[in-house]
This record gives C-alpha cells, sequence and structure tokens, in this order.
C-alpha cells in the first residue's frame, strides 16, 4: 500500500520479459533481418511500451523502470492500468514483433518502488510462465513462403532477394533494418556497416562470432539490497542503465581501435567495416565481425569493460554502484556460409567455459577474473556443450589442446591471452614460418604418436636457427610458465596441455 496525497493506493509491478531472443534473432543468416530482429527486441521495450502507454492514456499511472533487452519492468499505480496492460500489451506486442515469445506478471507491492524481495517474486513468476502463442503462428487460407512453410503477408521489394514472398516475422525484421542501422550510427559514430554476409569476411571468408556477458550479476544485484529496502529499486534502475552505458562505451572504443577505418569524418561513399554488432545491452554484447582481429578486439573490450565499471563507481552521485563486475567471453571463428545461429551457440559454450574456469577456486567475495577462449568451428555441426567439443576436436592423444581461457592479465590459475598474441605474432613472421611449420608437424603426430611428436620437437630444437628457437623458447616461457633452458617438448606439452593449436590458430588473425 502507497499514500498519495492522502490517498491509500495499491502499486503493482509489472513486467513483460521477451524469450529466447538469440534464436529469433538469428533463425537467418541474412545480415538485414539478423539487424532488424535486433532492434525490434529492443523497441519492443521502448518504442512499442511507450507508445502503448500513450495511446492508452496511461501515462501518469505507469512508471518504467528498466526498459532494455528484451526486458520491462514497471511500477502501476492504478488497478484499471493493471488491467489494461495485462489484457491488451503482450497481444499488441506480439504483432509488433511477430514471432518473439513474450512472457507477463504483475504482483502487487507495498511502496512507490519495489524492493529485492518483491523484484525476485515477479522474476520467478516470469520464468515459470508459458510464452503466449504467435497471432501469425498458422493462416491455413494464405500462400505459404517456400523457405520455411509459413504463412506470407509480403513480398521483398528490393536487393538481390526482390519478389521473395515474406512471412510476417522477416517482413518485420526487414522495416526495422534501417533504425538498426541508424541505431549503430549513434552508437558508434559511424557511417555504414555491413548489409551482406560478403562484407563481414576476411580474404578467406572466415568471420568471427564474439559473445560478451557479464560476471556474477546476480551478486552484484544481491549487493543493492543493502540499507534501507525500500530504496532498492532505485538503485536497481540506476544499475541497470550504469551497466547499459558502460557495455556501449566499452564497444564502441573497442571498435575505434581495430575495426573503424581511417580516422577523421566518416561518409556514405566509405566501405563498410568488417564489424557488425547485433546485440549490445545490459551486460550483453553480440558481435559478428572478420575473424582478423577478433582475438584484439576481444580483449581489448573486456579490458576496456572493467575501465568503465571503476570509472562508474567512482561517481559520486552513486558510488561503487556497479561493485567488482567483470565479464568473460567467448569467440567462435566459423565460415561465412556456416549457420550464424550455430556459431552463437557455439560463442556461447565458450564464454560459459571461460566463465566455468574463472570462477574456480575464487576466495570468498573475490571477483571474477575478466578473461576469454577461442576456437574454430569446422564441423556441420555444433555439439551440445563445450565438453563434446573438446572430446572431438582438442583431444590429441594424450595431450588436450584445451590451453585456454586466457586472462587478460597476470592470473595464477590461467595463461595470458597477451602471451599467447605474442607467440602468434612470432609465427606468423616471416622468420618464425619454419617454426610454424615445425609445429603444424608436430601437432599432426600427437594426435598419432606422442614418441613421434617428441622426436620431432627434439629434431627441431637441434636444427632450427639458434637465434629463432631463442625467440619461440622465450615466447612460450610467460605463456607455459616453465624455464626457458628446458626441453623445446617439455615447453610445448609437458604437463598433458598444449598452447600449439591456439597459437596456430591465432597466427591467422593478427598482424
Amino acid at each position: 500500500m502507497h499514500a498519495y496525497f492522502g490517498v491509500t493506493m495499491t502499486c503493482h509491478l509489472y513486467g513483460a520479459n521477451a524469450k529466447r531472443i538469440q534464436s529469433y534473432i538469428f533463425t537467418t543468416n541474412k545480415l538485414k533481418e539478423i539487424g532488424g530482429a535486433s532492434e525490434l527486441v529492443q523497441a519492443i521495450c521502448t518504442d512499442c511500451f511507450d507508445d502503448f502507454v500513450k495511446r492508452h492514456n496511461l501515462t501518469g499511472s505507469v512508471q518504467p523502470i528498466i526498459q532494455a533487452a528484451g526486458n520491462i519492468y514497471a511500477v502501476v499505480t492504478d488497478e484499471e492500468a493493471v488491467k489494461i496492460l495485462v489484457l491488451r500489451f503482450l497481444r499488441e506486442a506480439m504483432e509488433f514483433a511477430p514471432g518473439l515469445p513474450m512472457v507477463q506478471a504483475v504482483i502487487p507491492i507495498d511502496g512507490a518502488m519495489p524492493t529485492k524481495t518483491e523484484v525476485d517474486k515477479l522474476n520467478q513468476k516470469l520464468h515459470e510462465a508459458q510464452p503466449a502463442s504467435s497471432p501469425y503462428k498458422d493462416w491455413s487460407v494464405t500462400l505459404k513462403t517456400p523457405q520455411d512453410g509459413r504463412p506470407a503477408c509480403g513480398v521483398q521489394k528490393e536487393g538481390r532477394d526482390r519478389g521473395k514472398l515474406l512471412n510476417p516475422e522477416s517482413q518485420a525484421k526487414l522495416k526495422y533494418d534501417p533504425k538498426h542501422t541508424k541505431s549503430l550510427r549513434s552508437k558508434f559514430s559511424y557511417c555504414r556497416f555491413p548489409e551482406d554476409n560478403s562484407q563481414l569476411g576476411d580474404p578467406e571468408n572466415e568471420i568471427a562470432v564474439i559473445h560478451a556477458d557479464g560476471n556474477a550479476i546476480g551478486q552484484a544485484l544481491m549487493r543493492l539490497d543493502s540499507g534501507d529496502p525500500a530504496k532498492y529499486g532505485e538503485k536497481w534502475q540506476c544499475f541497470s542503465q550504469t551497466l547499459e552505458e558502460v557495455t556501449k562505451q566499452a564497444a564502441n572504443e573497442a571498435f575505434q581501435k581495430y575495426f573503424s577505418r581511417e580516422k577523421g569524418p566518416h561518409s556514405e561513399e566509405e566501405p563498410a567495416p568488417h564489424f557488425r554488432p547485433i546485440i549490445l545491452g545490459g551486460d550483453d554484447l553480440t558481435v559478428l565481425c572478420s575473424a582478423k582481429h577478433a582475438l584484439e578486439f576481444t580483449a581489448e573490450y573486456l579490458e576496456l569493460f572493467k575501465k568503465k565499471v571503476d570509472e562508474a563507481n567512482s561517481d559520486k552521485a552513486h558510488p561503487d554502484i556497479l561493485g567488482n563486475l567483470t565479464a568473460c567471453a567467448g569467440v567462435a571463428f566459423i565460415k561465412a556460409n556456416y549457420p550464424f545461429h550455430y556459431g552463437v551457440q557455439f560463442a556461447e559454450q565458450l564464454c560459459g567455459q571461460a566463465k566455468k574456469v574463472a570462477k574456480q577456486n575464487l576466495a570468498a567475495g573475490a571477483p571474477v577474473p575478466s578473461c576469454l577462449m577461442f576456437a574454430r568451428e569446422l564441423g556441420s555441426f555444433v555439439e551440445t556443450s563445450f565438453e563434446a567439443f573438446a572430446k572431438r576436436e582438442l583431444q590429441t592423444g594424450e595431450v588436450t589442446q584445451e590451453f585456454g581461457p586466457y586472462a587478460l592479465s597476470d592470473n595464477e590459475k590461467m595463461p595470458i591471452i597477451g602471451d599467447l598474441l605474442n607467440l602468434a605474432r612470432l609465427l606468423a613472421s616471416k622468420p618464425g614460418s619454419p617454426l610454424r611449420n615445425g609445429l603444424r608437424h608436430i601437432l599432426k603426430e600427437l594426435h598419432v604418436d606422442k614418441a613421434a611428436a617428441d622426436f620431432l620437437a627434439d629434431r627441431m630444437e637441434e636444427v632450427a636457427a639458434e637465434d629463432a628457437m631463442a625467440k619461440l623458447k622465450n615466447a612460450l616461457v610467460p605463456l607455459t610458465r616453465h624455464k626457458s633452458e628446458e626441453q623445446l617438448r617439455k615447453l610445448l606439452y609437458q604437463e598433458k596441455k598444449s598452447p600449439i593449436a591456439d597459437a596456430l590458430l591465432a597466427t591467422k588473425f593478427v598482424e
């Protein structure tokens, strides 16, 4: 109950969440539809919800708290407004973004802003809710689109697919792609972004799918519950808005360093960078880009994310609002014609593995170290888990090639990404070419016979130029944390773990 001008009223906390967002966005490999889908997910929280509130004269009764990343939370001060939201908004939202599963829930709250307990209660109801069925799921009297057999409602009017029948979902996505491009321009201060897959890949037609995600967000939100419970709603709103800004700033600065073209004014005529952000909101970042610079961009983003968090925590108005928040990332290297939804699924698995290792044996209250994991998928499908992929691709006889994840700075448990990139640059250089070829042969033999691999490593150490071998060992020492005077084979796979595969893969994508 809450008093407004002496009148006691019951406030409600209303929530609406989009479900299976990644699946919705990446149902196609067409960048325009992917971009439009991403914009629809954001617009359903802002444009669609704000317009609904305005059209139904609910402006004075509905106070939005969070409107981002497919999530809407709002305090509603009028019983009639609650009924209108519950009965009408979800249907209008699904008409606005056909095919996007949505759930909603509402609970009464005691104050003008929710407490942590009340937010948790609403989230539990949202988690248990079943997504409503799309009103466009099946129209038996219409033409069907040949690509998926769904009802057709229009025809594509431009581009290579001109004349193709469109279902309601594809039509809505294409409609919102220009708005996504406009949004990217404002976030990244750049005029053009790729509109076709061919504009993403490197000369070998390889792209990277990058997925980054914040660590221990739940614990960070629990910190906000200290002090006056009635203040939690305000802190939660500030936390979400600040985190959104931190993510955008870190992504923009990393982009400017590695993918932006020549500095200075940009125009519509200049080539688009090999970089297309798809999801950028809350603590989430999902990017499709050229494989070149993907590792360096990701490491830079994670570094900047932590830096921006520290800057936000120093704000006197909201001190330490984000706490010791960090992020982890997964980088999946795939061919440009590989289904993007598989690439995103693989990048999420890599990110999850990085988080899993980073959280092991952490001291109580210690921040989760920022780190990244990367791998290349050349198969025709994605395994159900990272463990299954590692067993299939990274196990070379007695030795595993699962050397990551890689931390950003000195860490007792994990190797450092900068040390791996230094090794990769050495191998990618002209003087490093014989060393690179030698490591390829050793890696090949590890699949078959470790004794043969030992022989090749010893032979390589004997015949390689003294200066080149010294550089190789000096690059391996900080990465493996062994001594330079040890045999090459011990530096490469002494503890049944080897960085050879990661180093050879990274040579393709560094300068």
